[in-house]
């Protein structure tokens, strides 16, 4: 009978290449993938890319609302950049 390879490697591994939450295999390998979580994540990507123009759009007016109406407030507000408002502190 051959001697099994798992019990007698002939590579002696010294430490674990990938890390995980609940190792197997003598902490050499992680554990099982959360294949509900991948697939989650896909589909919530593939809506985030369909939704991205209008989204982009509706978060500029308002962004846009916001600043005029702290400039209607405001006697000094300064827009220093793109997506950057500033304003006084007292």
């Amino acid at each position: 009978m051959l001697p099994c390879a798992a019990r007698n490697p002939r590579v002696q591994l010294i430490r674990a290449i990938i890390d995980g939450v609940r190792p197997h295999e003598r902490g050499m390998r992680s554990g099982t993938l959360n294949v509900p979580g991948i697939v989650g994540l896909g589909k919530a990507c593939e809506i985030a890319q369909k939704e991205m123009p209008e989204e982009s759009a509706r978060m500029l007016a308002l962004r846009n609302r916001l600043q005029k109406g702290l400039e209607a407030q405001l006697d000094e507000v300064l827009s220093t950049a793109r997506w950057n408002i500033a304003c006084p502190t007292t």
